[in-house]
């Protein structure tokens, strides 16, 4: 069963408690139409917080339908991966019982049919429709063809006269030369545009259709085209410029493109911890949290001491590097337990070794504290008791530190 909590609302006096289920908050919002505002916070079955959200019913309509468009939107924007957002939608359905679905279809105001205008037939209009008489059609007159005898011409007698006169005109040679060349040139002219127009005209066509080039947007910074022609590209050297630690370009394009996913590879490169973990608490759904971004999560809290939730977030993909540290810093708290467990996920052999020294000289600090507690020693021997165990602990707390790297020289 999903729960909902009102963080803040205009309307606090209509709902006694501020947390409540899914469906009681459906129940008591649907009818809603003064344009009462809320902001809530959802938490899944196992009463942890998943999703915040701020909702309007008068505007949104039923908040579980709200809910279920919400997350559709996410997934299409790629912010919300495939088995969340079946899960998401799973869960809200499930929290919504036959009975409300049924209460909600009576709250929806019935259609209005529109009546087709009847119309009276008085006594009067029936007796002049019997009295007017029926217009008889008149069928138009049917035009007789004229067929017209077309009298026989000698064609070939009117060709003879015709070529007869044609050689009183036949210019001289010279002439007929000279018009030949004129009319050669006219063609090469022609022919020549018309051949020059088809090249310049496909070449125009081919320029109007080339498509920039990747590298082209990025030589002139044009990273809102860059984003929208080419986004695999895009995030693939977003990536690039994070693992480079390439922060005016991350500033630059974060500019044009204003996505919290670069907000968030923003803040972990510029070491704004507090920062990456308000994105991670806040607005997950509006990331796209793939494995690095999940790991500068889990970074993220290590570097704020809060090793429990770095544990919890980090997953069986996470690098060695990451639990080596984790391992150093639970041990750094004396927690030995919890550092040995982690250490079989760092694969370190410093780190393994330093717990089973830790180990064994806080067992050696144990036995000299039992030592000391029995009665009848002698002062020589209490005395060296208790440099004894003065040394040990300084011992336990300098192997509670991580040893300093020696440089090789070259």
């Amino acid at each position: 069963m999903l729960t909902v909590i009102i963080i803040k609302s205009d309307a606090d006096h209509l709902f006694q408690q501020k947390e409540m289920s899914l469906q009681d908050f459906i129940v008591g919002t649907v009818s809603l139409e003064n344009g009462e505002s809320f902001e809530v916070e959802l938490l899944n079955p196992q009463h942890a917080p998943f999703y915040k959200v701020n909702y309007n019913p008068t505007l949104n309509g039923a908040f579980d339908l709200y809910l279920l468009q919400r997350f559709k939107d996410l997934r299409k924007q790629k912010h919300l991966d495939k088995a969340s957002y079946e899960v998401f939608c799973k869960w809200v359905k499930a929290a919504c019982s036959e009975e409300l679905l049924s209460s909600r279809k009576t709250l929806t105001p019935p259609k209005k049919v529109r009546k087709k205008k009847e119309y009276l037939v008085t006594e009067e209009d029936e007796a002049t429709k019997v009295m007017e008489p029926k217009a008889t059609k008149i069928p138009k007159k049917v035009k007789s063809k004229k067929t017209k005898m077309k009298k026989s011409i000698n064609y070939s007698h009117l060709a003879k006269r015709f070529v007869g006169k044609l050689t009183n005109f036949l210019p001289s040679a010279r002439v007929a030369i000279w018009i030949g060349s004129i009319l050669l040139l006219l063609g090469l002219a022609v022919g020549g545009g018309v051949t020059i127009a088809y090249f310049t005209q496909d070449k125009q066509e081919t320029v109007a259709t080339e498509k920039t080039s990747f590298s082209k947007l990025l030589q002139n910074k044009s990273y809102q085209k860059m984003y929208e022609e080419y986004p695999d590209k895009f995030w693939e050297w977003e990536a690039d410029c994070v693992k480079e630690l390439d922060t005016d370009q991350l500033v630059a394009a974060y500019e044009e493109v204003p996505e919290l996913s670069i907000a968030y590879d923003l803040a972990f490169v510029e070491e704004a911890y507090n920062k990456v973990v308000e994105f991670y608490e806040d607005d997950a759904l509006e990331i796209e949290m793939n494995q690095m971004r999940t790991d500068f999560a889990a970074y993220s809290y290590l570097q704020l001491g809060d090793l429990e939730t770095a544990e919890k977030v980090a997953t069986s993909d996470t690098s060695e590097v990451f639990y080596e540290a984790l391992g150093w810093a639970y041990l750094a708290k004396g927690d030995v337990e919890k550092a040995n467990d982690v250490a079989e996920k760092a694969n370190s052999k410093a780190l393994t070794q330093q717990i089973k020294d830790y180990q064994l000289v806080e067992t050696t600090l144990n036995e000299v504290e039992k030592q000391l507690d029995r009665k009848g020693l002698s002062s020589d021997l209490r005395n060296e008791l208790e440099q004894s165990k003065k040394d040990l602990q300084e011992q336990l707390e300098e192997l509670k530190k991580k040893p300093r790297e020696e440089s090789e020289d070259v």
